[in-house]
């Protein structure tokens, strides 16, 4: 008897383990990718996700250093995905979201021409060296 108690809590501890482990991670709603007409990637932009209804929220992501994007739990509905990039013209589609499956798009955005980019990083001090950036002056 003492020999089945055992069988039997060893078994529901291994199928509890089993399942925690062996759980899939969250599937994206929308994922893709940036990159210009030449198949470079494009990272650090900003990829924007507008549901239709003027009353929700936006979201945004930032594309990695491979230009990936990915937008989790959505609800279900109609979206207007934008990327855009410094120096880039901006691109827009609209998406349709579905419960429980994943939409890939993937932007190529095309460089405006004769656009010239700037870009300013403080290798010298340090990120939290400097000073911060001054929030807008109030309206006199």
């Amino acid at each position: 008897m003492k020999y089945w108690i055992v069988t039997l809590f060893a078994s529901l501890v291994l199928t509890a383990v089993s399942s925690v482990l062996f759980a899939q991670a969250p599937k994206p709603s929308i994922a893709g990718t940036v990159s210009d007409p030449a198949h470079a990637k494009l990272p650090d932009g900003a990829v924007v996700v507008t549901p239709e209804d003027p009353k929700a929220k936006p979201y945004a992501a930032i594309p990695n250093e491979s230009g990936a994007y990915a937008f989790y739990g959505l609800p279900a509905g109609t979206y207007v995905l934008t990327g855009r990039f410094p120096g880039f013209n901006a691109e827009s589609f609209k998406v349709e979201v579905k419960p429980e499956t994943m939409v890939e798009k993937n932007l190529t955005l095309s460089a405006i021409p004769g656009a010239i980019v700037v870009t300013y990083r403080d290798t010298f001090f340090g990120p939290d060296s400097g000073p911060s950036v001054p929030s807008p002056l109030p309206n006199k």
